[in-house]
């Protein structure tokens, strides 16, 4: 089982998501003191994390099951979870869903803006279909859940959230070489 753990957070590259999740938490602090005047709760942090991690591993599910043959026949990418034979594409269709009902369910647990944003995190996620635009898809992501993390806990947009989000896209596209 643990294995099986082991192999998923692989695919996925947690540790990525780790990474991003900084940005989240940056929105969410900001738009809370700008608009609110105190810090977000403890509960709302759960809650953007998990929403954060739900989209990411859905997105990055998607990834995998999409180029599953394309791995296949790249000897740099064979040894990937799904060509290796180490996971099902039914298993990982499986994570994909679980991971999308994660992001439902913590988007519902902050507000009716966050369950509006969800649309665009779900285009976000799924726009992986379009192997073209990958890159900038990824190097906007961490600026849309810098706004979106601030809007879903304070349940509305402000020009405080929007600056930062922006700023965090630009510091983003500016490392992204491929852009």
């Amino acid at each position: 089982m643990w294995n099986k753990v082991k192999v998923f957070l692989e695919m996925i590259k947690f540790e990525h998501t780790v990474f991003a999740l900084p940005f989240a938490y940056m929105g969410a602090v900001l738009g809370s003191v700008v608009v609110r005047d105190t810090l977000p709760s403890w509960a709302e942090i759960g809650w953007v994390t998990l929403a954060m991690v739900g989209a990411r591993s859905a997105a990055m599910g998607l990834n995998r099951v999409i180029d599953r043959i394309i791995d296949k026949n790249n000897p740099r990418t064979a040894g990937r979870a799904i060509p290796a034979g180490l996971l099902s594409s039914k298993e990982v269709w499986l994570f994909i869903v679980a991971s999308f009902i994660l992001l439902f369910v913590a988007a519902s647990q902050l507000s009716t803006l966050a369950m509006q944003l969800l649309p665009v995190a779900v285009f976000f996620s799924g726009i992986l279909f379009i192997h073209e635009t990958l890159h900038l898809a990824l190097s906007c992501r961490p600026g849309l859940d810098d706004c979106a993390s601030a809007a879903g806990r304070l349940g509305r947009r402000n020009r405080a959230n929007r600056c930062s989000g922006a700023a965090v896209l630009l510091q983003r596209s500016a490392l992204d070489s491929r852009i």
